[in-house]
């Protein structure tokens, strides 16, 4: 097992991963990391280290996956006739707070 580490702007995070050559992981990496309850981030504002099952993930933009999107039909025209509006992009992401409420890591994870 080997200790690897990703610097975010607010928090340093370190895992143990077996298999890999690089030092460090990039944001999405560790995201993908956390989200499956590995590892442990350390706040810099709270100066205090947390598991990843401590943190608390939220959402970006329109969420954190692209099928979690609800569409609501507007009117009756829309319900009866299918909507002819024009479909405009969306993009969404996932991210993790400290249980003191410091964001410590966010990216955006998909676009449409």
């Amino acid at each position: 097992m080997k200790t690897v580490y990703c610097n975010a702007n607010h928090a340093i995070f370190s895992f143990e991963i077996q298999d890999l050559t690089e030092p460090a992981i990039s944001n999405y990496a560790a995201l993908q990391l956390l989200d499956s309850g590995e590892g442990q981030a350390t706040c810099l504002l709270c100066r205090k280290t947390y598991a990843a099952d401590q943190l608390t993930m939220f959402a970006i933009g329109a969420g954190d996956s692209p099928f979690n999107v609800p569409y609501r039909p507007t009117g009756i025209r829309d319900r009866l006739f299918g909507s002819k509006r024009r479909n405009f992009s969306m993009l969404g992401g996932k991210g993790f707070r400290c249980p003191a409420g410091h964001k410590l890591i966010s990216a955006v994870t998909w676009i449409s």
